[in-house]
């Protein structure tokens, strides 16, 4: 009881500071005059809260509308981007982004070297040779190899007929020791 007394008096001894707008509340409660909703996004409630963010997007879209503001909001924005500061959030947050999403970007940046260098036919290849190599029959470690050494550059050549699966070590024989399949 004591406590809800204290604070009714710290609030009546900044009635004075909060009509001028010299303070924000910081006691749970939305810093808009007259407003004792609970805080939902710096330090308003949620109704004032979405009220701000309308106003920022209809400031912005005036912005945008306006071919000169909009000339001075890219020329300031590049500026921006140009500083150490910026150079430094940027690559922190993309370090973050980069630790968050390391195992989708994996397998993003595999489906997209399997389109590049298959052409997307890499699973046929493995299915239609068992998922086994050709060479001695080792299911560890397949890769799946261009018969004709094209499977790299300009247009590789990535018809089935020319794809086949080997392990590791028979691919590395074919490369290093001229095996013939």
């Amino acid at each position: 009881m004591t406590r809800k007394i204290d604070m009714v008096k710290y609030h009546m001894s900044r009635t004075n500071e909060i009509e001028t707008g010299r303070f924000k509340r910081d006691n749970g409660k939305c810093m808009v005059f007259g407003c004792d909703k609970p805080v939902h996004c710096r330090n308003m409630c949620r109704s004032h809260y979405r009220k701000s963010i309308g106003e920022s997007k209809r400031r912005y879209k005036k912005v945008m509308a306006d071919p000169v503001l909009k000339a001075k909001l890219k020329k300031a924005m590049k500026a921006y981007r140009q500083t150490d500061k910026y150079k430094k959030i940027k690559a922190l947050a993309d370090k973050r982004y980069a630790k968050r999403h390391k195992i989708q970007m994996a397998r993003k940046k595999k489906l997209w070297r399997e389109n590049l260098r298959f052409s997307g036919q890499r699973e046929e290849v493995l299915k239609r040779d068992g998922y086994k190599c050709i060479a001695c029959g080792s299911k560890d470690n397949l890769i799946v190899h261009h018969m004709d050494g094209k499977g790299r550059g300009y247009k590789p050549n990535n018809e089935i007929d020319n794809l086949v699966t080997l392990c590791r070590a028979c691919h590395m024989k074919v490369h290093f020791w001229n095996l013939v399949i």
